[in-house]
């Protein structure tokens, strides 16, 4: 069976795609937001995320995190986005425009 990739530039994008019907099969993160259009198999990997901070910073652990004054960046629509969209409650959530597009 010939594989054709269909290649996107942001995650929110290729979750579009599966409505247009531009692709069979897609790996995604499983989210409840994305789970309300489409189906997903059981989980094949668990993937580790975790906040990058400068050296000097008083963010040390999770909890940290979610207080004002914080801002945190994410590429939009990606399943960190989605997640923290949900999470961060005090923290301030800034979207770039794809996950590739984030100051590291």
């Amino acid at each position: 069976m010939p594989v054709e990739p269909v290649i996107y530039t942001a995650a929110g994008k290729v979750v579009e795609g599966i409505k247009t019907g531009a692709w069979d099969i897609g790996f995604f993160a499983i989210d409840p937001v994305r789970a309300a259009d489409t189906d997903f198999s059981a989980a094949y990997l668990v993937i580790e995320g975790a906040y990058l901070v400068p050296q000097d910073s008083t963010i040390r652990r999770n909890e940290d995190v979610d207080r004002a004054g914080v801002r945190v960046v994410v590429g939009r629509g990606s399943a960190y986005d989605l997640y923290l969209s949900r999470e961060l409650k005090q923290a301030r959530l800034l979207r770039a425009p794809t996950s590739q597009a984030v100051p590291t």
